[in-house]
């Protein structure tokens, strides 16, 4: 028995070593002899170095249209629209989506600005500037000052895999998510030597003189941890999210150099180095749901990305492969109970709450989602009513049968009960009453008047009869016509005041 449990370890023991010794073979030899020379030339390189890029602008920029080839965006009006706020001093006042009406006097509209010097285009503007602006229709005024300051761009790629489930009760949902975070280092840029080292450690003359290159896949992020290498998105966190298993999130950097010796189309012959962190895992995402509409509600899932940096210093921006994964999630995705709609990417700042100062870059983006009501409609509304039909046909019941008229009234009442605690199981504690609650609620009011209908219409039977004959006649005529009418005054009411968040169900009621 202990032989054959040795020969057991022995082999597990084999296994692995195998799986190690596969696992470090992923990594070449070139990237091995890349990390000794960080580790040798850290601090006389200055290789703790990231690479800025001059941002010369007025407090914004100008948005770009990813169903356009991301040139500028333009308005129905013909007027440029703004995209991300770089300053948070104007910050609020003024926000994406409003429309540049003039510059310096000049109409927007005749000034060409487009992909190509969408950028350029401020540094050829005075130092001050007079901008008009519309929101909503309206215009004003801002004198803005040109701003000139040197910040690190960190690209992130979104690519959401699916949309696992949501927790309306816990107001959270669950997904899957793939991104990358890539930073770039130019060979020919000052003080930043890791852009030369990569290059030349990575690109090299094989044995028939030819050049080649090899490329560092799946590099541990503890390994640049230990070389004390700022690698990209070590500095950006994935907000509110719950306590996740750290087993189904993997992450790894890649490492690739780019140069016209190898074969790359690269302009000015200006080689790079480009690191990307890549994380792939399953996350719990805390999130705000609005369910006044419920069950005719449109609910919006936040993703949010944060530089702990200042604003100042590091900008986040989505890639254009981001708008791109996103639409073709919409296009694809299956979510039982749900019909995703449309998304939105934008950039925002975000002030300290301790700090005021120290505003923080942060990346949103934002999937708008309709509940499908038809489950709620069959199964709970529609059986509502059937049983309020039922409990107001004892109006047709002869008054002098109250026990007849009240066993179906109360078994009514006790039927409404029932649905409300299965309502109650799909929904938080809330401090508002939603649509099915207001529906639920006054169907306890209208399943209860039959009961006061039936006593009083019972004691009226000897004492007045011209009166009893009226209030029967008014419950036949009004009882159950006055409840379905009143149903969908709460609902036409709901879809004109809560229109943001009403789905397409109820939101033709508001003319929209």
């Amino acid at each position: 028995m202990k032989k054959n449990f040795k020969n057991f370890f022995y082999i597990i023991l084999f296994f692995l070593l195998l799986i190690s010794k596969s696992h470090s073979n992923t990594l070449k030899l070139e990237c091995y002899e890349l990390f000794d020379k960080i580790k040798e030339n850290w601090k006389t390189q200055e290789l703790y170095n990231l690479q800025f890029l001059n941002f010369v602008d007025f407090g914004f920029e100008l948005a770009t249209d990813e169903n356009n080839d991301f040139e500028v965006k333009k308005s129905k009006n013909g007027n440029y629209v703004i995209g991300a706020i770089t300053d948070q001093n104007i910050y609020g006042d003024i926000i994406s989506g409003d429309e540049l009406i003039s510059i310096g006097g000049v109409k927007s509209k005749y000034i060409i600005i487009n992909k190509k010097n969408r950028f350029d285009y401020f540094e050829e503007l005075k130092d001050v500037e007079i901008f008009v602006f519309s929101r909503n229709g309206r215009k004003f005024e801002r004198e803005l000052k040109k701003l000139e300051r040197m910040k690190q761009e960190e690209s992130i790629s979104i690519d959401i895999k699916s949309i696992n489930s949501i927790d309306i009760k816990n107001t959270s949902y669950n997904l899957k998510l793939n991104y990358q975070i890539s930073n770039d280092w130019d060979v020919k840029t000052e003080n930043l030597n890791f852009g030369k080292i990569a290059v030349n450690t990575l690109i090299f003359k094989n044995k028939d003189d030819e050049w080649v290159q090899s490329i560092c896949n799946k590099i541990p992020v503890e390994t640049m941890i230990d070389l004390r290498f700022p690698y990209p998105g070590s500095t950006i966190s994935l907000e509110n999210t719950t306590s996740n298993n750290s087993n189904l999130i993997k992450n790894h950097l890649n490492l690739w150099v780019y140069d016209n010796r190898v074969g790359d189309d690269l302009e000015d012959e200006e080689s790079f180095a480009q690191i990307e962190f890549s994380s792939l895992g399953s996350y719990t995402i805390l999130n705000k749901f609005n369910l006044k509409s419920f069950p005719f509600d449109k609910q919006t899932l936040q993703l949010k990305f944060k530089s702990e940096q200042r604003h100042l210093d590091n900008e986040l921006r989505a890639s254009d492969q981001t708008h791109d994964n996103l639409k073709n999630f919409i296009a694809n995705s299956d979510l039982n109970g749900w019909n995703f709609i449309d998304y939105k990417v934008y950039n925002t700042i975000e002030s300290n709450p301790i700090n005021g100062d120290h505003s923080s870059s942060v990346l949103v983006v934002e999937l708008d989602l309709e509940r499908e009501s038809s489950y709620y409609l069959y199964k709970i509304i529609f059986p509502i009513f059937l049983i309020l039909m039922v409990c107001w046909s004892v109006v047709w019941v002869d008054p002098k049968e109250l026990e007849a008229r009240l066993t179906i009234t109360i078994v009514c009442l006790l039927s409404l009960i029932a649905y409300n605690f299965v309502i109650d199981s799909e929904l938080p504690k809330l401090d508002y009453l939603t649509v099915l609650d207001w529906i639920v609620l006054i169907s306890y009011i209208y399943a209860t008047i039959p009961n006061f209908i039936s006593v009083i219409s019972f004691r009226l039977i000897k004492t007045n009869k011209i009166l009893l004959n009226k209030i029967e006649s008014l419950s036949k005529k009004y009882g159950a016509s006055s409840y379905i009418l009143l149903v969908i005054f709460i609902v036409f009411l709901n879809a004109n005041f809560n229109s943001e968040f009403s789905s397409s169900a109820i939101s033709w009621m508001a003319g929209r």
